[in-house]
């Protein structure tokens, strides 16, 4: 038999509202590729809190001032971490 671990909320002992549902893992919205623990209320207010800074950063293409061929890379170059 396998034992699972559910994860705790990241918020859970610094939040003025109590968690509200499970936690599970969820992609950080900064696009950084981690996952945090959150129950679906911190998630909410994560995603609220973050809402005016992500719109006004958004993933944008190529700027103008952006030359390729000035170096060996691509403004919106995958890479492996």
């Amino acid at each position: 038999m396998t034992d699972t671990i559910t994860p705790e909320c990241i918020d859970a002992d610094t939040a003025s509202e109590p968690c509200t549902g499970p936690a599970y893992d969820r992609p950080a919205l900064s696009g950084s590729g981690f996952t945090y623990a959150r129950c679906d209320r911190h998630y909410d207010a994560y995603a609220a809190r973050l809402a005016p800074i992500l719109a006004d950063s958004p993933d944008t293409d190529t700027p103008p001032w952006w030359w390729d061929t000035s170096s060996d890379e691509t403004w919106n170059d995958p890479y492996d971490c």
